[in-house]
């Protein structure tokens, strides 16, 4: 009994200093690329070490594998993010304006919030597709999308586990710090490839039934 709490509590030491480790690298060379192009590259980055963690290579070399994810996605995590940028830029200022002005039409709203739904789901699922399908950025963004709707309680649980981390990461300096990317990096590719497992056995049985 003893032995194993040692065990569990090893373990989670073991977790909490993977998770600060790569929080401290996102953080750093976040800022080496002065944040607008450094920001995007870190997180791909951050998702790529996620993503073998999560497929049980818990022993990857960190460093080396953000370094290597962060060289070779730089430009391509940049593109990606300005896709990503680009539209939240788009929602804030005509949420801004319907507020201020009111909607020019009655519908409106309605369908400004039904696109900005559709983009949320795209900017949950976006890294972690990015990281784990060898595919064009437009293939990513689509990909996103179909996982996204077609998973809907991965979607929804996603959502939740951010919120829920999100409250107690602000509750103190420190969690920021060291939790603030790679905790919920690591949430975001556990529930993603639930996700991307369930869709490929999905595509497995219906090959199984036409062949």
């Amino acid at each position: 009994m003893v032995q194993m709490m040692t065990n569990g509590v090893y373990r989670f030491c073991e977790w909490v200093t993977r998770l600060a480790y790569l929080n401290i690298l996102w953080i750093a060379f976040s800022l080496a690329g002065l944040l607008v192009l450094g920001f995007f590259p870190a997180t791909a980055a951050l998702f790529s070490v996620t993503r073998k963690w999560v497929m049980g290579e818990v022993d990857v070399p960190v460093f080396q594998t953000f370094w290597k994810s962060y060289k070779e996605t730089f430009w391509q995590a940049n593109r990606l993010g300005i896709l990503l940028v680009l539209p939240a830029v788009l929602f804030g200022i005509n949420f801004m304006i319907f507020e201020q002005y009111g909607a020019p039409l009655p519908f409106m709203p309605f369908l400004l919030t039904s696109f900005f739904m559709l983009y949320s789901v795209v900017a949950l699922f976006l890294f972690p597709v990015y990281v784990h399908y060898d595919v064009p950025l437009k293939q990513t963004i689509k990909y996103s999308l179909i996982i996204g709707l077609l998973r809907p309680f991965h979607t929804v649980i996603m959502i939740a586990s951010l919120v829920g981390m999100a409250y107690v990461i602000m509750q103190h300096v420190t969690f920021v710090l060291f939790f603030s990317g790679s905790a919920f990096g690591i949430v975001l590719m556990w529930f993603a490839m639930k996700a991307f497992h369930t869709m490929s056995e999905k595509q497995e049985k219906t090959s199984l039934q036409q062949t």
